[in-house]
């Protein structure tokens, strides 16, 4: 993960070591959670059960903790002993805040912390709401967008253009997962307050 604030950050392990994020009948298993703090979500219930599944790819947004204190947790090293990669992007300004994290069970090719420069500009993504995996056929985009409206569109428009940029480069298709902070439908709209006018997260 990057230890300073940067518009990108990369980890490149090359293709021999890269492999597939598919099986030969081309399924891959991924999941993403908004964990609400990963360290809380460690001392309850559901986590034991949650891990003792397996995916080719876990994605977890709002990871909430700096890299030594879940280094420190013998809960999480042991949960992930069935991943070969474990990878962290932590909030740079606010300590305790964001965050996500990729763990996966095959070597990317390389990863890349954040958007490229051309992409974000002036505007580095220090809160760690953003990792990219890239496999030797697809790339997984693991995305924890703002939920304050003025902040969320610029972010996803950031994405897009991201994908956009990626393709241009002949990077392999990408599957996006993670926490985009957009109702999905009317009903996910509060009554009292629409999303659209919100300021504030909900």
């Amino acid at each position: 993960f990057p230890l300073t604030p940067a518009f990108s950050f990369e980890l490149t392990f090359g293709p021999i070591e890269a492999k597939s994020v598919f099986d030969p009948m081309g399924r891959a298993h991924l999941c993403t959670l908004n964990v609400c703090s990963l360290r809380a979500f460690l001392r309850g219930p559901f986590s034991a059960p949650f891990f003792r599944k397996s995916f080719d790819v876990l994605g977890l947004s709002e990871v909430q903790a700096d890299f030594d204190s879940l280094c420190d947790s013998s809960t999480l090293c042991k949960y992930l002993k069935d991943y070969s990669k474990c990878f962290f992007n932590m909030c740079h300004d606010k300590p305790w805040y964001s965050g996500t994290a990729v763990f996966t069970r095959q070597a990317p090719e390389k990863v890349v912390f954040g958007f490229d420069d051309e992409i974000c500009g002036d505007s580095p993504d220090v809160q760690g709401r953003l990792i990219r995996v890239y496999f030797k056929d697809a790339s997984v985009f693991m995305i924890y967008a703002p939920s304050k409206v003025d902040e969320n569109l610029p972010f996803m428009i950031k994405i897009r253009d991201q994908l956009q940029l990626d393709r241009n480069q002949g990077e392999p298709p990408a599957i996006l997962m993670g926490d985009v902070n957009i109702p999905r439908t009317s009903q996910d709209i509060s009554k009292i307050t629409p999303w659209s006018t919100s300021n504030w997260d909900y």
